[in-house]
């Protein structure tokens, strides 16, 4: 079967892992209405995509859930990645906060420099396979000593200004 990964249909050079029912990759992708040819990927190049704002439907996405997962990389090259719970604020970054966030390796490689990119993800096999998907890369601060996003959480965060975004799948919103 042949499938063609289209830029904004991508998995972002992740392809379609995690199938275990005995379809092939290529299968599940033609499910999701995808075509052309797949083997080592080869994505569509465009222009760079710059952020300015979370469209109406990324922003209800991420409001809609709280779990997601950060990638950050140490001073020495070692990548890490983190399930974290967040919080979207009004002016477009997006918040990460936890019980002891201030003594986690996270905490620390952000304070180093690490640049960032976090997802949020889900599959609904409801009715088939129906992925929803959104990923930020950007910068991050540490931030120490502020208010705490929720009850429980510590007085440390990472707060992460988004300079590109992709999203695939997400609800349409009713406004």
């Amino acid at each position: 079967m042949a499938v063609d990964f289209a830029p904004e249909r991508d998995f972002g050079g992740h392809g379609a892992g995690g199938v275990t029912d005995g379809r092939t990759a290529a299968g599940a992708l033609a499910l999701v209405g995808w075509s052309g040819t797949i083997g080592a990927v080869h994505r569509k190049r465009g222009p760079p995509v710059v952020f300015t704002r979370f469209s109406p439907e990324e922003r209800a996405w991420l409001a809609s859930q709280r779990l997601g997962r950060l990638a950050t990389v140490s001073p020495d090259g070692v990548v890490g990645n983190a399930p974290v719970t967040y919080f979207v604020r009004a002016e477009d970054t997006i918040d990460i906060g936890g019980m002891r966030m201030g003594a986690t390796k996270k905490f620390r490689k952000v304070r180093s420099g690490s640049r960032v990119a976090f997802v949020v993800d889900t599959v609904d096999t409801s009715a088939g396979w129906h992925p929803i998907y959104l990923e930020i890369r950007g910068t991050a601060e540490a931030i120490s000593d502020t208010e705490p996003p929720a009850d429980g959480f510590s007085r440390e965060i990472i707060r992460i200004h988004p300079d590109w975004v992709r999203s695939f799948n997400l609800p349409a919103t009713t406004d």
